[in-house]
């Protein structure tokens, strides 16, 4: 492998490894943004507050998810450009490892697991506090 090759596949490397940095991040900042919300609405005895907040927890989960999985989407082909450009040499053991347990369950890849699946459950999760506050209002009674 020549010199200017080693460079670009150290510098997609290195933007792989940002992306991955990046998804990460957000992921960390959804997490501890939706904590806060999830424990203003146990906290809170005021009902209207605990709707206006779930409704914002909805839609900071929409744009979650809208973020990471376009983040996802775009380390997804960043490894796909990667694999096409630079193949592993049969002979590279770890490689083959790595990629066979990855490939085991697509769906639990870490790029997956944190841009679809995770935002994806915690939008449900807002939807139906927000539909079960909705329901207390209207019925004037607790669900449960």
């Amino acid at each position: 492998m020549s010199s200017s090759e080693n460079n670009g596949k150290q510098e997609l490397k290195e933007i792989i490894k940002t992306e991955d940095n990046n998804l990460y991040a957000r992921t960390n900042l959804f997490l501890v943004v939706n904590g806060i919300f999830f424990a203003a609405i146990g906290v809170s005895k005021v009902l209207f507050f605990q709707i206006f907040v779930g409704i914002v927890g909805l839609i900071v989960g929409c744009l979650w998810f809208l973020c990471t999985y376009q983040s996802q989407r775009v380390i997804t082909a960043l490894h796909a450009k990667f694999d096409e450009k630079y193949p592993s040499p049969d002979d590279d053991e770890y490689y083959r490892v790595i990629e066979n347990e990855l490939m085991k369950q697509k769906w639990l890849r870490p790029a997956e697991l944190l841009g679809i699946i995770l935002p994806g459950v915690f939008t449900i999760a807002w939807f139906i506090c927000v539909i079960v506050l909705v329901f207390v209002i209207i019925c004037g009674k607790t669900p449960l």
